[in-house]
């Protein structure tokens, strides 16, 4: 699941299809949830990832795109793509969409004008739901994660290690068994 939620935030900010707004992305996580949970082996899972990934079409060579600096204050930590165990064919597929990512408009994030700070006006935040299910819990620890891992600055100032922190949420939010203790 921590997998899952990398890659599902990893595709929501840097996919040119998806960062366009062309697909309710919190219900695309629904949609592939039950296979995912489903598999046997490392290559079931890379095999339904990689057909998740490709159904939202191939990616056109992006001619404008430009490298992030390496002075860059904000950058994202991309370390878990290669020293993750997928297999080679998708650690290519998340590169390239890296590297021909969307530097544009993107519907799920903006940044207030001369300030630079993260606006996420389009995400739903499902302030009906007090107490939401188990898949709606799930959905909140990984939108929160990926906000704070592409769009806060201080993360390095936090009290635990920021890469941790998803694999050790995932089963405090899921198994939450009321209102307060989520």
């Amino acid at each position: 699941l921590e997998l899952l939620g990398r890659i599902w935030g990893f595709l929501k900010y840097n996919h040119p299809e998806i960062a366009k707004g062309y697909y309710n992305w919190d219900y695309e996580l629904f949609r592939i949830l039950p296979d995912y949970l489903k598999v046997k082996n490392n290559q079931e899972r890379d095999n339904i990832l990689s057909n998740w990934i490709n159904k939202y079409g191939n990616l056109p060579i992006c001619k404008e795109c430009k490298s992030t600096s390496n002075d860059a204050v904000l950058k994202p930590n991309l370390l878990w793509i290669e020293n993750s165990n997928l297999t080679t064919t998708l650690k290519k597929s998340l590169k390239e969409i890296y590297k021909n990512r969307n530097q544009g408009e993107n519907y799920y994030i903006k940044l207030h004008p001369n300030v630079g700070n993260p606006d996420f006006t389009n995400e739903n935040p499902y302030s009906d739901m007090l107490f939401p299910d188990d898949g709606f819990r799930l959905l909140s620890v990984y939108k929160y994660w990926n906000m704070i891992e592409y769009f806060f600055p201080n993360k390095h100032l936090t009290d635990k290690k920021w890469d941790l922190v998803l694999k050790e949420y995932i089963p405090k939010f899921i198994n939450a068994k009321n209102e307060l203790e989520y």
